[in-house]
């Protein structure tokens, strides 16, 4: 649906997403792709990075909230996220800029790394094996389950189709814009216009009199305007088709990164509340889980993230719930396990 809007506002039904990404880049000029983010999808990456950096880890003091943030943003905007094992000096991760894969089989201790490491003068190149370092990735496919792939991708909205969205649309709202207003034609010496110019200009919400134009300043009505002192205004007006995608994005974004949209737009209280507990136990969980038994995987010990944090807000549903567990005769301790305390 979206990608039918966005060839028809183009007015190129058979253009490719390479073509898409080429005018992208000519009205970015010279921006980047991984920069284009419009404010939705700039909300999910930022609430995938703050839901993370929020857990509560056991068993790995070196997933910081820093760098539970960084994977976090990262699985949002690309689907993937790079960490390099340190060793020397004592465990520690570091983010990878960028990297390479080789390897054949889908055992991941057989695969070779070749990552970028950037930092503030240079940017540092490395070969480290598989199980050095710890590749988060969201959404593998079975044919390619060395790559993951962003939800916002996935949803048919590349980042270059935002840039291209947007950049149309500040080149509209940025054009020249302001007020017409009709007077009759004015007389060689005649300095009534430049004197209502004037008025009007220091007006500020003031009275300003004015002669009528309906008689066309001495010449007749075939000299004025239609209507007395009409403005009228000029500047953006964007297409429909430009408004209708911006329109469809909001919720497929949302839709992508597993946010309801309640959270984005007004919801009565109750509303809000079970969105949001929808969005912890199905998008933030998984993802946590995802974190989790990859550093297990790699680090060679037991490794969870939780989320009580987050769930702040649903002391009243978890309230009823630990206490119909009770009665029905689990004890309390289990109780608390069972939801998640």
């Amino acid at each position: 649906m979206i990608r039918q809007a966005i060839t028809k506002w183009l007015g190129v039904e058979q253009r490719s997403y390479t073509e898409l990404a080429l005018a992208a880049a000519a009205a970015r000029a010279g921006g980047t792709a991984s920069a284009a983010c419009t404010g939705v999808a700039e909300a999910c990456a930022g609430l995938w990075e703050r839901s993370l950096a929020a857990a509560t880890v056991a068993g790995a003091d070196v997933l910081t909230p820093a760098l539970l943030g960084i994977v976090g943003r990262a699985l949002f905007c690309r689907g993937e996220c790079l960490l390099v094992i340190r060793t020397n000096g004592g465990l520690r991760l570091e983010p990878a800029a960028s990297w390479d894969i080789q390897g054949s089989g889908a055992d991941e201790t057989e695969w070779a790394y070749t990552v970028q490491i950037a930092g503030p003068s240079d940017t540092r190149e490395e070969r480290i094996p598989g199980p050095g370092v710890l590749h988060f990735r969201y959404a593998m496919e079975p044919e390619s389950p060395w790559c993951g792939r962003s939800p916002i991708a996935l949803a048919g909205v590349s980042a270059d189709v935002l840039a291209l969205v947007e950049s149309t649309w500040d080149a509209e709202l940025s054009g020249t814009f302001g007020y017409l207003l009709a007077l009759p034609r004015a007389k060689a010496g005649d300095t009534t216009i430049d004197e209502l110019r004037a008025a009007l200009g220091a007006a500020k919400g003031g009275l300003v009199t004015a002669e009528t134009v309906m008689g066309g300043w001495g010449g007749g009505r075939i000299d004025s305007p239609q209507r007395e002192y009409a403005q009228r205004r000029f500047g953006a007006e964007p297409p429909a088709e430009l408004r209708e995608i911006r329109k469809e994005l909001v919720p497929a974004i949302l839709s992508a990164a597993g946010i309801p949209i309640e959270l984005i737009r007004s919801a009565d209280g109750a509303g809000m509340r079970e969105s949001w507990r929808r969005y912890v136990l199905s998008t933030v969980a998984p993802l946590g889980a995802l974190v989790a038994a990859e550093a297990t995987a790699k680090l060679e010990r037991p490794v969870t993230l939780k989320f009580e944090s987050l769930r702040g807000s649903d002391h009243q549903g978890l309230s009823r719930a630990i206490k119909a567990l009770v009665d029905s005769g689990m004890s309390l301790p289990d109780a608390l396990a069972k939801v998640g305390l």
